[in-house]
This record gives structure tokens, sequence and C-alpha cells, in this order.
């Protein structure tokens, strides 16, 4: 098996465990959050999704610099509808695979670095980056959400196993 079919099959599979957890937002609480310096339902839902676009900037560039990158006001925007938080979602998580399917394994071994301004944060082979900033990334998050369930009295999906819940 290559490095590409190695990393688009964990890719894949913890996707499908995210959109199965997104699917799980109620639409009554969009706006509800655990604390006040916490996401809303709908702002972490948006957010998973949102996660999705390093994707490209890892597969096509060689760097990206935190301290050129705007403030996109698109990608802070939260929706205001599940059914738009999953369709976020299903298109980026689509056109990350798509650009994952297409990396060779010399691609996915070559350095890719995170600078601020002038300063290298870190060089890593983009392999390591793509599963840190993007696969583990949405994980993190999405562990974060079925917080969010788990305190709205919403029983967990079987993501690695069976839960409490059945």
């Amino acid at each position: 098996m290559t490095l590409t079919e190695l990393i688009i099959e964990e890719f894949d599979f913890e996707m499908s465990n995210t959109r199965t957890t997104l699917g799980l937002i109620p639409e009554d609480k969009l706006n509800w959050k655990p604390h006040e310096k916490s996401y809303s339902f709908a702002e972490l839902g948006t957010h998973i999704g949102n996660l999705l676009n390093w994707a490209t900037g890892i597969v096509e560039e060689n760097s990206f610099n935190i301290s050129a990158s705007e403030n996109n006001a698109e990608e802070r925007k939260s929706f205001n509808a599940c059914k738009e938080i999953l369709n976020n979602f299903d298109v980026k998580a689509q056109n990350a695979h798509d650009k994952i399917l297409n990396l060779t394994d010399e691609k996915l071994a070559k350095s890719w670095t995170l600078l601020e301004g002038e300063k290298i944060l870190f060089t890593l082979p983009r392999y390591f980056v793509l599963r840190q900033f993007v696969i583990n990334h949405v994980i993190h998050h999405r562990a974060q959400l079925t917080v969010y369930l788990r305190l709205n009295n919403i029983p967990l999906p079987n993501l690695y196993g069976p839960t409490a819940d059945e």
C-alpha cells in the first residue's frame, strides 16, 4: 500500500465519523455553548468543515505564512442551519479528499513549512502536516462536539466502538 493510499483511507474513515457526529447537532440548539469562551454548536460545526481548507494549502503550496493571512470573514462566519453545516463539510471534505488522492508518495514525503513572518515555526513532511493540521485537528474538534452532545443528553455515535449509549 502506498503512503497516499494509507492517508486517504485514514482521512475517509475519520471524515465519515465526523459527518456522523455533525449530523447529530440539534437544529434548535445551534447557538448553545457550554461556556462563554466556547464556540456554539453552529460555530464549532462550521469550524470543523472549514479546517478542511488547510488540505488545499498543504497540498498545493510548500509553506504557509500565518502573518500574511487575513482574517477571512467567510471562514469566521457560522452557518445558521444544520443542513448548511453538513453541506459545508461535505463540499470541503470531498475537495480535500480529491487533493490528497492526487498526491504522489514523493510529494507527501517532501517538507512543508509554517511561518510567522520571517520566523519558521516548523518544517515537517507534508504527510505529517496533513495528519496533524487536517485529520487530527478535525478529530480534536469532533471530540469537543461529542462533549457538547453529551451535555445536551444526545446519544453519542459509535465512532471507534460501542458507546455508553448503546
